[in-house]
């Protein structure tokens, strides 16, 4: 089994973490607004550079920069919210369906009600909480080459708020 170096640096963010700034034209791409949810919707593909950006010490964009070739890379899928709403027991419930097509519009991954935020509610106005249960992924070299669809649908059960968000990343083909 290989050794993920995403596993301690998802842990640390869900620990470390208490904002994300929009600090690229990338990140304005992947925010959404929906009856009051805020949601950013990343794909890092660099564990020192999400470190550093964890940390204060990186940007943004170059955590999230794709690599020239995709294949064989892993990454971290990760989805953050704010001002979601709290239940009475003053903890937000906000779930994800993460789904993957592939090439041929295919659904290649069917991974539903992963926990995004199930504690307390943050202070509104502002994205402040990553994903509790973020997803590790790779395209390996062995896939059809082509477009790869990954679709979340963002759920927060205490509103009844349905979120939809989507990025698309370009496998190279074999050489």
């Amino acid at each position: 089994m290989m050794n993920n170096p995403w596993r301690n640096i998802a842990f640390a963010a869900l620990i470390g973490f208490s904002a994300i700034q929009a600090v690229s034209a990338h990140a304005a791409e992947t925010y959404r607004v929906q009856d009051g949810l805020q949601a950013q919707f990343h794909i890092f593909f660099d564990p020192q550079k999400y470190r550093a950006w964890t940390e204060g010490k990186g940007r943004l964009d170059e955590a999230t920069a794709v690599p020239a070739k995709l294949a064989d890379v892993p990454f971290l899928v990760m989805v953050a919210v704010g001002d979601c709403k709290a239940g009475a027991n003053g903890k937000c419930n906000v779930t994800a369906d993460y789904t993957v097509f592939g090439p041929g519009g295919e659904k290649i991954v069917d991974n539903p009600g992963r926990r995004i935020w199930t504690k307390a509610a943050k202070p509104k106005g502002r994205i402040v909480a990553f994903s509790e249960d973020p997803v590790s992924a790779m395209l390996q070299s062995s896939d059809p080459p082509g477009s790869y669809r990954f679709h979340v649908v963002l759920h927060d059960n205490n509103a009844d708020t349905t979120l939809e968000m989507e990025r698309v990343l370009m496998l190279e083909a074999r050489q």
